[in-house]
């Protein structure tokens, strides 16, 4: 499994099926307040990153997610 398909599944109770880069807050139910901060702490602990306050902000669907990972020099295991 693809590691931030991986840390977005166990995180947000999704199908990791059914993530892709539009997927958001706004059509998974548990992604809340509450789970984005889980979210960000899974992420800079796996990827060893610490996001600004603005990177954290600007999120708004897992395609922002992947575009602040890349700013950081990462690639995440779903990319070619």
């Amino acid at each position: 499994m693809k590691d931030l398909k991986k840390i977005l599944s166990k995180v947000l109770k999704v199908n990791p099926r059914k993530i892709t880069d539009e997927t958001s807050p706004e059509n998974v139910k548990t992604w809340d307040s509450f789970h984005g901060l889980l979210l960000v702490t899974e992420l800079e602990s796996f990827y060893k990153v610490k996001f600004s306050m603005e990177d954290i902000i600007s999120v708004r669907n897992v395609g922002d997610i992947k575009k602040n990972l890349r700013r950081y020099g990462l690639r995440v295991a779903d990319e070619k």
